[in-house]
């Protein structure tokens, strides 16, 4: 039994013994294998200072070739320190660790390659000591830092020229000073300092420096000022005063009457120097993960960096299955690359997987596998990286380069050509092929309707681009919410967007995710650029940046071609403004001498179409019995006129044209384009049969009538808009005036002229005056001022005079009285300046002349004279509508041979200018001719409202004309008794 005993204690020894070499096998080939996936240099040494074991790193790093390995010892390669001193292998971290048994971290030289050149080495060597304490061999790692020498190294040199620069600069600078008393009141400031202090010496000498800088106590400015002050020696402080936005560094001398204190901005020191710390900064290097996973498919070992990748701790890790951690594709990837290394000579192999797992952050990571060996089953060991950050900045790199060539693509071609259609075509199949999107869309906002139409499109059904249309207003459309953000509107997923739902055209196409954009300026759009995709996607903001210049390049586009039309636009309006005048000339010479209002019409309608280029003018004037335009005088096309039908009717749709509103508004109104004015229907067909786009109606008026309407037709849209507009509207004046200038002029050539009577009752209580007048005042004569003022002349007798002083403080229109001798004792002469002339006005509107006024105890009788074939009613409505009350009493027909002083004074108006005719009639009627003078030439002067020696010109110039004119004919003229 003994010797069974003894021979079962033997086996259990043998089996136990027998699994502790597996085991130690086992942790052998893991270690082997670390060694070999290992980034760092491994080697390990006897106590006698030979190489035992080396990983491929150290072969690399040392470049020993593999012929040489078991030749190689540590002095075969030249070692120097940092100064570049050689060093002897005594000086080695291995050579220390074998004397002293103490470890050697981060021992940092230079080795000296064969092929390399030089390189930096970072060593550690560790001691294995054996049961008794003793060295029996050294474990070494190296790593190159040749890359952070080189690099620490430039940024060394970066710092020593900031320094450098620092240095210069600060030298450069006078420092600021300023002193103080022992209460720490400022005393004297230097230039320097008032410009720091952003204070002058003013405003400082005298004050407290805690009372002009409070906050400056709780800084460490407060306790050097004291200690420099009670403690007599110099202090110094450096502080950032945030009140006045700059760093100080000053130095505080103390004195026997208070301290001194020089200082500077050191603001850009403190800022180089921030910046030379962040040259300092070495980029973050992350170690790399290791792990071991068996045939199976387990984690057997995971370092902890490996595990931070999940989010967890190694013990989480081992043991578990690679699918708890990784998708099925991501572990099918690993498997597969085991089989790889099993079935082919290959040493290892590296591939790229996508860690998208729902606990861990998505990530990509580049892993080298080799097999363990020895292992049973087989073992594969990795080393992995996270390059997520490196492939999104490859893949967004591939996405801007490819992006920006599109934009320049597109940029091109939009200066090549101004077809609008052509260039929004491209641009949507561009936007979708270089997004990989389904949809694009281009929407042409249309303001006053709140809609988007969808202009121009890919991707979507049949039929839709080209009619579909989009709320610009909606809650739930993604192009109205563009539109009020004025900003790129991302999209990931529509079904959960809770800013708006989406509108028809996007559900309707099952759109998930999208980009849109104003096309335009915010404040003024054009419309919307659009791109969507069916499936969930996240926009980048470089992509929404490259919707945003594609866009940003159709604006570009669209307001070069609305330039373009617009200098078409108006090298045609300057083309017919430079006609137009020439027209508005030869009209305005061609009218002057004409002696009827017919040929008048017919010379602006044949100028007009002839040398004007307009398509169509006409004279229109309305029928009072029938309310219809009748046509007077027309030029230009035929045919148009015979079918229109125009009334003067507000309540008639006929009569709410350009034409009615002109007659019933006295003033110019225009149609810039006859096929979008919602007013224009009656006649829209008409006008675009006969190739009308606008047209423009444009009352004839003198005073305050309206002999009727100009109509004018052009064959281009807003060709009456702007420059052009104002010279046409003046032809409704030029007209107007030739019009009632000839009816003037016919009825003084005539030797038959209508002469008027009416009778006014209390004249004075129309202007709102009270009492009655007593005595008798007569209006001779009145003079036209600037701004439709008026000088009237006249005589009163002595009652009356008080009475019209009274009322010149009464009506309104009445601004001053002047009264001068008389040619008798019982009345006087009197000047009268009024703001407005209403019943001078009214009558001259209808040709007509206020020869003479006499008021008699306030009632008044006017006497006026107008043509034979004039209109007496509407003389009566004229005289009527300043006076209420008038009524005519007598109308008689008067009879002027050809030598009365009328006739002869008509011919010398004739040849008076305006200014002329003013100041000789005032001058005649104040009494400056007579002797003694009732009115001196200054009197007058200041009455007409111009200088005495401007006044002396026109008299002379008048006179010559006066007498040359009577004594060519043979006569002379009398008024009043009064010699002219």
């Amino acid at each position: 039994m003994d010797v069974v005993s003894s021979v079962a204690a033997d086996l259990g020894h043998l089996v136990l013994r027998r699994r502790a070499e597996q085991k130690m096998e086992r942790e052998r080939d893991l270690i082997e294998r670390i060694l070999e996936a290992s980034p760092v240099g491994i080697q390990v040494l006897d106590d006698e200072g030979e190489i035992t074991r080396m990983n491929e790193r150290v072969r690399e790093i040392l470049e020993i070739p593999a012929d040489r390995t078991d030749q190689y010892t540590p002095d075969d390669r030249a070692v120097y320190d940092g100064d570049g001193n050689p060093m002897d292998p005594e000086e080695h971290p291995f050579a220390r660790a074998l004397e002293t048994g103490e470890p050697v971290f981060d021992w940092e030289a230079v080795i000296e390659l064969p092929e390399a050149g030089r390189r930096w080495l970072s060593v550690n060597a560790a001691p294995v000591l054996d049961d008794d304490g003793n060295v029996e061999r050294v474990v070494t790692t190296g790593e190159d830092i040749t890359h952070h020498k080189r690099q620490a190294e430039r940024l060394q040199r970066q710092r020593d020229d900031l320094e450098s620069e620092l240095d210069e600069m600060f030298t450069r600078v006078d420092d600021a000073f300023y002193a103080v008393d022992k209460q720490f009141r400022f005393t004297y400031v230097n230039e320097r300092a008032e410009e720091l202090l952003q204070h002058s010496e003013t405003e400082l000498l005298g004050r407290s420096v805690w009372e002009v800088f409070p906050e400056a106590t709780e800084t460490p400015a407060y306790e050097a000022f004291h200690t420099a002050l009670e403690e007599q020696r110099q202090t110094e402080y450096e502080v950032f005063y945030e009140p006045l936005d700059f760093w100080v560094e000053a130095r505080v001398h103390p004195s026997e009457s208070g301290v001194s204190v020089y200082f500077r901005d050191i603001t850009e020191q403190k800022e180089r120097e921030q910046e030379l710390k962040r040259y300092e900064t070495i980029v973050e290097t992350v170690e790399d993960a290791i792990y071991v996973v068996d045939e199976d498919g387990y984690w057997t070992f995971v370092n902890e960096e490996l595990a931070s990748m999940f989010g967890c701790t190694p013990a989480d890790v081992v043991g578990s299955h690679t699918s708890e951690f990784v998708d099925e594709d991501t572990a099918k990837i690993g498997h597969r690359a085991g089989q790889r290394l099993r079935e082919s000579d290959r040493d290892s192999v590296t591939v790229e997987v996508d860690l998208t797992e729902e606990n861990v952050a998505p990530m990509i990571v580049e892993t080298t596998f080799t097999l363990l060996p020895g292992s049973d089953p087989r073992e594969r060991v990795g080393v992995a990286r996270d390059i997520t950050r490196r492939k999104q900045r490859e893949r967004a790199l591939r996405n801007r380069v490819r992006q920006q060539e599109a934009v320049t693509e597109l940029g091109k071609r939009a200066l090549e050509d101004l077809d609008l259609d052509g260039l929004m075509s491209e641009t949507v199949d561009l936007v979708a092929d270089t997004l990989d999107t389904d949809y694009c869309k281009i929407l042409d906002l249309d303001a006053e309707a709140d809609a988007l139409l969808l202009r121009q499109g890919v991707g979507w059904d049949d039929g839709i681009v080209g009619s579909a249309t989009v709320s610009a207003v909606a809650e739930d459309s993604q192009a109205a919410f563009t539109l009020d953000t004025g900003q790129p509107v991302v999209v990931e997923d529509l079904s959960t967007e809770a800013r708006f739902s989406g509108p028809d055209l996007l559900t309707d196409h099952d759109v998930r995710s999208g980009i849109s954009v104003i096309i335009g300026p915010t404040d003024s759009p054009w419309g919307i650029l659009g791109t969507h995709d069916r499936e969930q996607r996240e926009f980048t903001k470089h992509d929404a940046n490259f919707v945003q210049s594609v866009a940003n390049i159709l604006s570009t586009a669209i307001n070069r071609h609305r330039h373009e039309q617009e200098l078409i636009r108006r090298r045609q309006q300057l083309s017919a403004l430079n006609d137009l005048n020439d027209v508005v000339r030869e009209i305005t010479d061609a009218v002057i001498d004409r002696s009827s209002r017919e040929e008048i019409e017919s010379i602006v309608c044949d100028h007009l179409t002839d040398v004007g280029g307009y398509e169509l003018a006409w004279v229109g004037a309305g029928d009072a019995t029938s309310d219809r335009i009748n046509i007077k005088s027309s030029a230009g096309r035929t045919g148009y006129l015979d079918d229109l039908d125009i009334v003067d009717d507000p309540d008639d749709d006929r009569g709410e044209g350009p034409t009615g509103r002109a007659l019933r508004t006295g003033e110019m109104q225009t149609t810039p384009d006859v096929r979008e004015d919602p007013q224009y229907e009656p006649w829209r067909d008409l006008a675009v049969k006969y190739g009308f786009h606008s047209s423009a109606a444009i009352p004839i008026v003198h005073e305050e009538t309206t002999y009727g309407v100009l109509s004018v037709y052009a064959d281009r849209p807003g060709a009456f808009e702007g420059q052009e507009g104002n010279v046409i509207a003046q032809l409704g004046e030029v007209v107007g005036h030739a019009i009632a200038a000839t009816q003037r002029k016919r009825a003084l050539e005539s030797d038959e002229m209508a002469e008027v009577e009416f009778h006014v009752p209390n004249v004075f209580s129309t202007f709102g005056a009270s009492g009655t007048l007593e005595g008798r005042v007569v209006f001779e004569t009145a003079v036209p001022l600037d701004d439709d003022a008026y000088l009237s002349f006249g005589t009163a007798t002595d009652p009356a005079i008080e009475g019209l002083r009274d009322y010149c403080d009464a009506i309104p229109h009445w601004e001053s009285l002047t009264v001068r001798d008389g040619d008798s004792a019982e009345e006087s002469r009197f000047e009268l300046r009024t703001s407005v002339a209403p019943l001078i006005k009214a009558v001259a509107s209808i040709g007509g002349r206020l020869e003479r006024a006499v008021v008699e105890d306030g009632d008044c009788t006017v006497t006026i004279h107008l043509s034979p074939t004039a209109e007496v009613r509407r003389l009566t409505e004229a005289v009527q509508d300043v006076f209420p009350d008038a009524r005519m009493v007598t109308r008689r027909q008067v009879v002027h041979p050809a030598d009365t002083p009328e006739r002869v004074s008509h011919e010398i108006e004739e040849e008076l200018t305006d200014r002329q005719q003013s100041a000789l009639k005032a001058a005649y009627y104040a009494g400056f001719f007579e002797w003694p003078r009732e009115a001196t030439g200054e009197e007058i002067a200041e009455s007409l409202g111009i200088a005495p020696p401007t006044l002396s010109q026109h008299l002379r110039k008048a006179e010559k004309k006066v007498f040359s004119s009577i004594l060519s004919n043979g006569g002379g003229a009398e008024r009043n008794g009064r010699s002219a």
